[in-house]
């Protein structure tokens, strides 16, 4: 059990390094050979590529990334997983309103265990459905 609350708190430390913009500690999610594979554009092939390919989430002006839905199967010092994350995206419209973009998402990940704890060694990102949206005025805000 302790394998699979390592896994998914690896999730989440993708989750917090992208929406903090924390690119420096992919070191603490990926292997240093890491490959990111996101839709329609070439594999990201380690850390240096990983951190520049995931830099395009600075076009918005926040994001926040859910995960949930982590399944894993350890075998030894390797694991598969499929993680499910609503990643919220804000961004000003042409029209001069915050909007709002989600994305349905599906994580295919190769995962291996390493001296600091489980890590990255693949991650395959499927979109699954977008919607785009104005965000509402807020009193909160």
């Amino acid at each position: 059990m302790h394998d699979l609350l390592a896994i998914q708190q690896l999730a989440c430390r993708y989750a917090h390094t992208v929406d903090h913009r924390k690119y420096a500690e992919f070191d603490r999610v990926f292997t240093p050979d890491g490959l990111l594979q996101l839709p329609k554009t070439p594999p990201c092939e380690g850390l240096d590529a990983i951190r520049a390919a995931v830099r395009h989430i600075e076009q918005y002006k926040r994001t926040l990334h859910h995960i949930n839905n982590v399944m894993a199967d350890v075998s030894g010092d390797s694991a598969t997983s499929e993680v499910y994350c609503l990643a919220e995206h804000i961004y000003d419209g042409q029209d001069g309103r915050e909007w709002k973009m989600d994305w349905g998402i599906r994580y295919e990940d190769e995962l291996r265990r390493t001296a600091a704890g489980w890590r990255i060694a693949q991650r395959t990102l499927h979109l699954i459905w977008t919607q785009d949206a104005p965000l509402s005025p807020s009193d909160f805000m």
